[in-house]
């Protein structure tokens, strides 16, 4: 879509035939202070997502650590603590009523 560099240099020669040096040396100032803005703009958006990418890879290698663990365990100060311990209490009676029904199956089985 975009003019190639080659179409652009018979009219920018054109164009030098007619203005004063004061007013090349002028126009070319502001090009290049646009040029600068432009890198500097650059840079800021990779710096920020430089940055962005960081975060993104501490936040995968917590969530890894935390799948290779319990996945309700969390490491808070180099301690392991549960996420949500107010579920303990119902999570181990659910799991001693499974046990208890599996228990209460073999027993089963055994007295047949």
């Amino acid at each position: 879509m975009g003019l190639y560099v080659e179409e652009y240099v018979p009219v920018f020669s054109s164009l030098l035939d007619f203005m004063t040096p004061e007013e090349i040396e002028r126009r070319s100032e502001s090009l290049g202070n646009y040029w600068l803005r432009y890198w500097q703009r650059q840079k800021q958006k990779d710096d920020r997502e430089a940055r962005i990418e960081t975060c993104l890879i501490k936040i995968r290698k917590a969530l890894n650590e935390l799948r290779g663990r319990n996945t309700k365990m969390l490491k808070l100060k180099g301690h392991w603590k549960r996420l949500d311990p107010a579920n303990d209490a119902a999570q181990a009676s659910w799991q001693h009523q499974r046990q208890k029904q599996r228990g209460y199956k073999k027993l089963g089985k055994h007295m047949r």
